[in-house]
């Protein structure tokens, strides 16, 4: 199978793709059906579109309101992840805001061939963190991690201690915010 490529300054929209994409630099994606993964360059933006496996984008971009499957990487302090559906994977950006993230439970089969139930977690990363409903993940922020709502997940964070920082763990069995 083959991958779209879409130069820099392209606008794409209301478009069915069934092969991977690959953005150039400040384009504009809005409003896809996209049946594989959608790779970005810098300052591009991503919006309201349904992709079933993922998406990696550069610095300066900023991944809006679309349902995602398999998770959101983004390079750089200056990105945005806001207002997505995220099922499953790493989610990582500068700023993750207002979304609802959570993993895709599956099935594997142990050394035995048993099938098991598989309950993966995600791993969230970003200079802030704040108001997403998070099922069973892992929250790294660097700056601030306020106002989610964890359902079975761990808050991992940092502060100040002589001149350093120190990394620590919180477990939240239950909701917290």
């Amino acid at each position: 199978l083959g991958t779209v490529q879409v130069g820099d300054n392209s606008i794409i929209s209301n478009s069915n793709i069934s092969l991977a994409v690959t953005l150039g630099n400040s384009c504009r994606f809005i409003n896809n059906q996209v049946d594989n993964s959608v790779t970005a360059g810098n300052t591009t933006t991503i919006t309201n579109n349904n992709i079933q496996a993922g998406v990696t984008a550069g610095d300066g971009s900023s991944i809006l309101s679309n349902t995602v499957f398999g998770g959101v990487v983004c390079s750089g302090d200056t990105s945005v992840i806001s207002g997505n559906n995220i099922h499953g994977g790493q989610v990582t950006g500068g700023s993750i805001t207002g979304n609802t993230i959570s993993s895709v439970a599956g099935n594997y089969t142990d050394w035995d061939g048993y099938t098991l139930p598989d309950s993966p977690n995600v791993d969230i990363t970003g200079n802030v963190v704040s108001n997403n409903n998070i099922t069973n993940g892992t929250i790294h922020a660097t700056q601030t991690a306020t106002n989610n709502i964890v359902v079975s997940g761990t808050y991992i964070g940092s502060f100040r201690v002589f001149g350093g920082y120190a990394d620590f763990y919180e477990n939240t069995p239950a909701i917290t915010t």
